[in-house]
């Protein structure tokens, strides 16, 4: 079989073929293998992707996978309804209330999945699905502007669109996956994952107090683009509404004392830099503020001492020019600390001092792991206090107010 373009590929054929070589006429063996069923997933999650940047490419996906997902637990409940066995007995199946009842998004019948993808293969598929995503909308007041709609935007593959909405139902979910992550080599080469935002909530809500307090410290050693810490945060900004939200001055000061108290170590740049962006970016909408403010700016030097561009394994900065961080990650080698030119990762404690003030120490990285092993039963550093093993290091900080903060934020751009 040949390289086809992905739009066109039949599910079904790709079964049959995937692990076939093609001959040529002459009986010898064509030097193209055929493409494997899994990499023709991805070059389906690629045609949709087109040469839209990742950041906002998840964004189509993702209400892609809201809409499928809505309207199948919609379809799940219609069938008990008309069924109207037990506790439906007598239900109406066109009756939005049944629905309501069970918490159930009601799903109108020309925004419905089965709708999109009997006119998949319409020009107009764009603006179908933007118009079901609006009919959504409009029977669903928790939804009001939370679904995309800019499915018919010239930017957007309508072929990739196509293949989307027409995909086998067994495949739906694994292409999109496949759709979420930057690139197969990332996957490869580092692991990179999606992690849904389901499956964060759930994790999360097992320290569910420990998100709720505003001074709680996490650290996410491969934070990614930041998924787990902007939840962390909108937990912690809730909490500081809760308890501080008639005081514009605490408001501001425990928000940015919450955002103080989060940490992560990403490996690839492009992440960490979005990291940080989603992080303020939730921060800033939350207090209100635009990029010429004090507080947006001292949150952003935060961010730039708290989220780092570094391996946690190495417990060391990325650094360009450094030859044992270019190596390729195999997981049975590893650097000697003599091989690398990058430098230990730092940490900055916050804390707050009251009154607008901050107060700064920093600390190995690598030390602070540490407290597991002083932590043990028999610990390895029995015979040092703990305040031997967690010394801050140095430069000493005075208290610092935002302006302070800010100011710091200035001088790092320039």
């Amino acid at each position: 079989m040949a390289k086809t373009k992905t739009s066109a590929i039949p599910v079904e054929e790709e079964q049959k073929s995937s692990t076939k070589k093609r001959k040529s006429s002459n009986g010898a063996k064509d030097s193209t293998a055929t493409i494997g069923f899994e990499a023709k997933l991805w070059l389906a999650a690629d045609k949709l992707r087109n040469n839209m940047d990742a950041a906002e490419y998840k964004h189509v996906v993702l209400g892609l996978i809201f809409h499928k997902y809505i309207s199948d637990t919609f379809e799940e409940h219609r069938v008990k309804l008309a069924a109207g066995e037990g506790d439906y007995a007598g239900a109406n199946p066109e009756d939005q209330d049944e629905y309501k009842a069970e918490n159930v998004f009601w799903v109108p019948a020309d925004a419905r999945w089965s709708h999109l993808q009997a006119n998949a293969k319409q020009p107009s598929i764009g603006k179908i699905v933007d118009d079901a995503m609006v009919a959504i909308e409009r029977d669903n007041p928790r939804l009001k502007g939370v679904l995309p709609k800019d499915y018919a935007r010239p930017g957007l593959d309508k072929l990739g669109l196509s293949f989307r909405v027409r995909v086998d139902e067994l495949y739906f979910d694994r292409i999109l996956r496949m759709s979420l992550v930057k690139s197969k080599q990332r996957v490869a080469d580092h692991g990179e994952v999606f992690t849904p935002s389901w499956m964060v909530d759930a994790m999360l809500n097992l320290v569910k107090d420990e998100t709720e307090r505003i001074d709680s410290r996490f650290l996410e050693p491969a934070c990614g683009s930041g998924h787990f810490l902007v939840q962390i945060l909108r937990r912690k900004l809730a909490a500081v509404e809760l308890k501080y939200g008639k005081s514009d001055f605490e408001r501001r000061h425990y928000a940015l004392l919450g955002l103080m108290c989060i940490y992560g170590i990403e490996l690839l740049a492009d992440n960490i830099a979005e990291c940080r962006a989603n992080v303020l970016e939730i921060f800033a909408e939350y207090l209100n503020l635009d990029q010429s403010n004090d507080l947006y700016r001292a949150a952003s030097y935060v961010l730039s001492q708290n989220l780092i561009h570094g391996d946690a394994w190495t417990m060391r900065t990325r650094a360009e020019g450094c030859k044992a961080c270019k190596r390729p990650r195999i997981h049975t080698v590893i650097p000697t600390m003599l091989e690398h030119t990058c430098q230990p990762i730092i940490f900055a404690e916050w804390g707050s001092l009251g009154k607008g003030k901050f107060q700064r120490r920093n600390f190995l990285f690598d030390s602070l792991t540490k407290s597991s092993a002083y932590s043990a039963n028999a610990p390895l550093f029995a015979h040092l206090g703990k305040h031997e093993i967690f010394e801050p290091i140095k430069p000493e900080y005075p208290p610092m107010t935002v302006s302070q903060l800010a100011a710091f934020a200035q001088e790092a751009a320039v």
